[in-house]
């Protein structure tokens, strides 16, 4: 019989396995760099200059001066306030409500009103007598009258209005001397009734006691100023 087949012979054992190549070292970590080099010292600054002082503070404005005050208003309803604020040196300015100021008496222009000025016969029978500066002014214009009523006053008559400031003299003798320069206004009045008939005597005319029935100005040191004023229905037998 045929021999028997062998089985073939087992292969040859591997080779061991060649080890695995090592690897590279590992390169250490990097060095940390160096701190940076300190700047080198520098010069030390120069101190800085001291402040300039502040400038001078300017020179203080001059006080501002209040504008003056109004003049003392002085609001009249009849004839014996109106009166008695021409006669009152503190009333610079007479404001006469409308209506008519009539006058039944003569002022006594003859005395002196608080020290201001003495006046004379020639102011005689006159309603009024002004002897400052001062306004009379209607609050209305054309709406106060001033009434002299001469015709009834008696055998002297009465004027309306007697203007004389700025004056020491008595009776009517030169030299006349002033005391203040002054203005006397009249705004917006009517005045009327003024009656002068003639001077008793010589003596009279001289004096002038018949002329200026409705305003007699006489030997001022200033001003008279009328504004809008009516002056109508006054009768004198000298003169005015």
């Amino acid at each position: 019989p045929p021999s028997p087949r062998l089985p073939p012979p087992p292969p040859p054992p591997l080779p061991p396995p060649f080890p695995p190549p090592p690897l590279p070292p590992t390169p250490p970590p990097p060095s940390p760099p160096p701190p940076p080099s300190p700047p080198p010292p520098s010069a030390p600054s120069p101190s800085p200059p001291p402040p300039s002082p502040p400038p001078p503070l300017p020179p203080p404005s001059p006080p501002v001066t209040p504008p003056a005050p109004p003049p003392p208003t002085r609001v009249v309803r009849s004839s014996e306030e109106l009166r008695l604020a021409v006669e009152d040196v503190t009333a610079t300015r007479i404001v006469l409500e409308p209506g008519t100021y009539a006058f039944d008496t003569s002022a006594d222009c003859t005395s002196s009103f608080n020290g201001i000025a003495t006046l004379t016969e020639e102011g005689q029978n006159s309603a009024l007598c002004i002897f400052r500066g001062l306004v009379l002014e209607a609050q209305v214009p054309g709406t106060a009258v001033i009434d002299a009523r001469g015709a009834s006053a008696g055998p002297g008559g009465r004027r309306a209005i007697f203007i004389d400031f700025g004056r020491t003299n008595t009776l009517g003798r030169s030299p006349y001397t002033s005391s203040t320069r002054d203005t006397v206004e009249l705004i917006g009045l009517k005045i009327t009734g003024g009656y002068l008939p003639s001077s008793q005597s010589d003596a009279a005319v001289d004096l002038g006691l018949a002329n200026g029935a409705g305003i007699k100005i006489h030997h001022i040191q200033g001003d008279v100023i009328l504004r809008r004023c009516e002056i109508y229905g006054n009768a004198a037998n000298d003169t005015g």
